[in-house]
C-alpha cells in the first residue's frame, strides 16, 4: 500500500502529474513494437514485479518527517525522484515516433498523442495509425564499374530488396553491408559500402517506388594528393608474416629496428618473425591461420583468423592488418602479443558446495605453454573448511546440526589442455574447422566429513569442440574414479536402514564414458533472449563386465572387483533446459527445468553415491536444506543425506535491479527426487508413473544478489509450500501445518543459481 497509494504523489508539485505509465498502440503489427520503445524519451519511476515502485516509495520515505542523514544517505543511493509529466518530451517522443514510421517505410502514417489524468496521476498514450506504406514496384541496377557487374548479377538472388516488399531505410543499409561483405569475400578488398548508392523515384500515385541499386568505382588518391577514380581490382594474398612475441612498446620505440632485429622462420608458407624465444611452435600457430598465401583476400578468412587465435588463450592482443603493393597484392602481417608464460596465484575464497559454505584457501600454478605447442598446463593445490550436516547422539535420539566447518577437505589437481585431438583425428582441416581441443586431468582428494572419511583419485581423458555458431560438444572416452571410504561414522550407518542404500557408501570404482551436448544462443550483445540447453549422457561399467564375462572371473560377492573394489555399472543420462526472457533493461525472467535418471545394473544394484541426484539447496529447492528432500515421499530425519536415482526439477525466476551492486529475486522451485529399483525400502521412495506428481516438492522465496562483476555473491531466503512427506491431501502449507524454523531455509551461493 507504500508505494501505490496516493503516497506516491506526496513530492508532486501542485499543477504536475506523476507519469505512471505510458503505451504505444499501432495498428500495423509488421511494426516491430520492441524497436519503437526506443524512442520513448520519459519514462515512469521503476517498477518491482511490474507493480511496486520501490524506488520511488524509498524516495517518499527518505523525504517525509524529520530530516536524518541516514534517511538522506540512503535516499540519494537507492531511491529515485517522482518522473514529473512533461509535455515537451511526449512531443519529442511523438516526433521521433513519426521518424521511425517513417524509415520504416510508412510515409503516410499519422503519430498523435493523448494523455489520460487521474487526480496527480497521468499515463500517456501515443497511438499510430500506419496507413498504407510504400512498397518497392521495381528493383534496378546501374554500375559505374562494369567489372563488378557479373558478380553483383550472380549474387542478387541473395538481395534483401526485393519487389513488392515495403520500402525499410533500414533494409537498403542492411544491403549495403551485405554486398560489401560479398566483395570483400571475393577479393575486393578496398571495397566499402560507401561504394553502394541507391536511387528512389516515388513519383507514383500508387504508395510505389522503384529503385536503382548503384555502384560507384573505386576512388584513390594519386602521387599529386588529386582524387582518381578506377575500376575495382581483385587483390591476392603476396606474403603472410606473422610476429609471435609481438611488443608494441618496444615496437613503437624502437621503429624499424624492432623488425629488422628479429629471427625469421618460414613454415608452411608463412613467415615467422620472433624477437625472443620461441613460445608457441610454428605449426600450432600455422592451423590457426585461415589466410593463405595466392589465395584471393577474403574477409571471413580474417575473422576467423582473429577468432581462432584468440582462442588458443595465448595471446592477450591479435593485430592483423594489409599493405598493399602496386601490383594488386597484399602482405598480411600478424601481431600476437602474448601473455605472461606462467603465473602463480594464491587466493582465499568463500565456497558454496551445493548450499554448504565453508572457506578455501588454493594455490594456483599455469604455465599457457608447457611443451611449446599452445598446451595450457594448471595445477592446483586446495585446502578447505566447510560446514556440512552432522550426524550427533542424543538422549531423543539422532538429529541434524549445522556444525561450523565440520568438514576439512585436502587435495590436488591437475590438468593440460591441448589445442588438438591427440586421436583419432589430426588432420588439419579438422582442426581448423571444429577448433577441437583434448584435455587431461588428475585429481586427488581427501575429504573428512561428520558422517565418513574418504579419498578419491579421478582420472579423466577428454575431447571438446564447437560444430556450429551456439553447439559445443564434450566427450570423455575415459574417466577413472577411485573411492576409498576409510571411515564410516557409526550413527550415519545405523540412521541408514535399508541396506540397499547403505551399499552405496562402499568402496568401488567407476571407468566411465561421457558425452554432452551445450546449445546456447546468447547474444555478445546482451539483454537479448536466449536458451541454454545442456544434453548429457554417461556409460560406466559395460566394457570391464564384458571382459570379466569372457575371462571368466570370479565374483566377489556378487560383483567383480578390480584392485579389490567393487566396479560401477550403470547409464545415466539428464537434460538442463534454460530460457532467459529479458522484460526491460533492468529485470528478467529465467525459467528452468531439469529432468534425469540413472540405471544401475550388471555389476551394481546401486548407484555410487557421488553419481546419484540429490534435491534442495542453494541451487535446487531453496525451501530445503542441501540433501534433505525426498526421496519421493520419503520422511527420516535420522538421515542427513537423502540421495536418488531420478530427478524432475522445475524453477522461475525474476530478477530485477534494486540499486547500487544489489539486484533482487523472487523465485518459486518445485521437484523431487526418487528411487529407481523396486528393491529399495525406503517408503514412497521409489518412482511411480501414475503417483510421481503427487509427490511434488513446492518452495518459494526472496533473494539478494551483490553483482561485483567478477563474481556474484547470493544470499536466497527459501520457504516450503509443499512438503511431499506430509500424508497425501495434507501436504501444503500453510493451510495443513503451522510454519516452524524448519519450514525456513538460509542459502548463501556465489554466482546465480541458474
Amino acid at each position: 500500500m507504500l508505494f501505490n497509494s496516493c503516497k506516491s504523489t506526496k513530492h508532486v508539485p501542485d499543477g504536475s502529474y506523476l507519469l505512471t505509465n505510458y503505451a504505444i498502440q499501432c495498428d500495423d503489427k509488421s511494426i516491430n513494437k520492441e524497436e519503437l520503445e526506443i524512442y520513448v524519451k520519459q519514462h515512469p519511476n521503476r517498477k518491482i514485479l511490474q507493480v511496486l515502485r520501490f524506488h520511488l516509495g524509498i524516495y517518499n520515505i527518505a523525504n517525509s518527517g524529520k530530516e536524518r542523514k541516514w534517511k538522506t544517505k540512503i535516499g540519494s543511493v537507492i531511491g529515485e525522484e517522482p518522473v514529473i509529466y512533461d509535455e515537451f518530451l511526449t512531443q519529442k517522443t511523438v516526433k521521433q515516433l513519426g521518424i521511425y514510421v517513417d524509415r520504416k517505410g510508412f510515409y503516410n502514417a499519422v503519430v498523435k498523442d493523448s494523455i489520460h489524468y487521474k487526480k496527480k496521476k497521468a499515463t500517456v498514450f501515443y497511438q499510430i495509425k500506419a496507413n498504407e506504406p510504400y512498397r518497392i514496384r521495381n528493383v534496378s541496377y546501374q554500375f559505374d564499374d562494369d567489372l563488378i557487374k557479373p558478380l553483383i548479377f550472380l549474387d542478387s538472388v541473395n538481395s534483401l530488396i526485393k519487389n513488392g516488399k515495403i520500402l525499410d531505410v533500414d533494409m537498403l543499409q542492411d544491403e549495403r553491408v551485405r554486398v560489401t561483405s560479398v566483395m570483400k569475400n571475393k577479393g575486393y578488398f578496398s571495397f566499402t559500402k560507401e561504394y553502394v548508392y541507391f536511387k528512389i523515384d516515388s513519383s507514383f500515385k500508387s504508395n510505389q517506388v522503384d529503385i536503382v541499386i548503384g555502384f560507384k568505382k573505386d576512388v584513390r588518391t594519386n602521387e599529386n594528393n588529386e582524387l582518381i577514380e578506377r575500376q575495382h581490382n581483385l587483390y591476392i594474398i603476396k606474403n603472410i608474416y606473422v610476429y609471435t612475441n609481438f611488443d608494441p612498446k618496444e615496437a613503437l620505440q624502437l621503429k624499424d629496428g624492432y623488425y629488422s632485429s628479429a629471427d625469421t622462420t618460414f613454415y608452411n608458407q608463412i613467415f615467422f618473425l620472433n624477437n625472443s624465444f620461441v613460445r608457441v611452435r610454428p605449426k600450432i600457430i600455422s592451423e590457426s591461420i585461415y589466410i593463405s598465401p595466392d589465395d584471393l583476400y577474403n574477409q571471413t578468412d580474417v575473422d576467423r583468423t582473429y577468432k581462432s587465435l584468440l582462442s588458443l588463450g595465448q595471446y592477450k592482443l591479435v593485430n592483423i592488418k594489409f599493405s598493399e603493393d602496386a601490383d594488386n597484392t597484399l602482405n598480411c602481417i600478424i601481431q600476437l602479443s602474448p601473455f605472461t608464460m606462467q603465473s602463480y596465484t594464491a587466493e582465499i575464497e568463500g565456497t558454496n558446495a551445493s548450499g554448504n559454505s565453508g572457506v578455501a584457501g588454493n594455490i594456483l600454478y599455469q604455465h599457457k605453454s608447457l611443451l611449446q605447442g599452445g598446451e595450457i598446463f594448471d595445477l592446483k593445490f586446495k585446502g578447505a573448511l566447510e560446514a556440512q550436516s552432522a550426524t550427533e547422539n542424543e538422549v531423543d535420539g539422532v538429529i541434524q546440526e549445522n556444525l561450523a566447518f565440520n568438514t576439512i577437505e585436502l587435495g590436488a589437481e591437475g590438468k593440460i589442455y591441448i589445442p588438438k585431438f591427440l586421436l583419432p583425428i589430426r588432420s588439419i582441416e579438422f582442426v581448423k574447422k571444429y577448433r577441437p581441443k583434448t584435455s587431461l586431468s588428475g585429481l586427488y582428494n581427501y575429504q573428512k566429513r561428520p558422517d565418513y572419511t574418504r579419498d578419491l583419485v579421478n582420472m579423466t581423458f577428454g575431447y571438446s569442440w564447437q560444430s556450429a555458431n551456439f553447439y559445443k560438444h564434450f566427450v570423455n572416452p575415459l574417466e577413472l574414479n577411485f573411492v576409498s571410504i576409510t571411515e564410516n561414522s557409526l550413527d550415519f550407518l545405523n540412521a541408514i536402514q535399508d541396506p540397499f542404500l547403505k551399499a552405496s557408501y562402499t568402496d568401488h570404482m567407476i571407468s566411465a564414458t561421457s558425452y554432452s551436448l551445450i546449445y546456447n544462443n546468447q547474444s555478445e550483445k546482451g539483454k537479448e533472449d536466449f536458451f541454454f540447453i545442456r544434453l548429457n549422457a554417461e556409460s560406466a561399467g559395460s566394457i570391464l563386465t564384458t571382459a570379466h564375462n569372457i575371462l571368466q572371473s570370479t565374483k566377489t560377492d556378487g560383483s567383480y572387483t578390480i584392485f579389490d573394489s567393487k566396479f560401477a555399472q550403470y547409464v545415466k543420462s539428464d537434460i538442463d533446459f534454460r530460457f532467459y526472457k529479458f522484460i526491460n533493461k533492468s529485470s528478467n525472467i529465467v525459467y528452468r527445468f531439469f529432468g534425469g535418471i540413472a540405471y544401475p545394473y550388471g555389476n551394481s544394484e546401486v548407484m555410487p553415491f557421488e553419481k546419484k541426484y540429490f534435491a534442495g539447496g542453494a541451487n535446487s529447492i531453496r525451501g530445503w536444506q542441501v540433501r534433505t528432500l525426498g526421496p519421493g515421499s520419503y520422511a527420516d530425519n535420522n538421515v542427513p543425506i537423502q540421495l536418488g536415482d531420478i530427478k524432475l526439477e522445475g524453477n522461475i525466476e525474476y530478477r530485477f535491479k534494486m540499486f547500487w551492486l544489489i539486484e533482487g529475486a523472487f523465485f518459486v522451485d518445485a521437484g523431487n527426487i526418487w528411487a529407481i529399483n523396486t528393491k529399495d525400502t525406503r517408503e514412497g521412495a521409489v518412482f511411480q508413473i501414475n503417483d510421481f506428481y503427487k509427490q511434488f516438492a513446492i518452495g518459494t522465496g526472496f533473494g539478494t544478489r551483490f553483482d561485483f562483476s567478477f563474481f556474484v555473491f547470493r544470499l536466497d531466503f527459501g520457504m516450503k509450500i509443499r512438503e511431499p512427506e506430509f500424508v497425501s491431501g495434507k501436504r501444503w502449507l500453510p493451510a495443513n501445518h503451522t510454519y516452524t524454523k524448519n519450514d525456513f531455509t538460509i542459502n548463501l551461493g556465489i554466482g546465480y543459481p541458474f
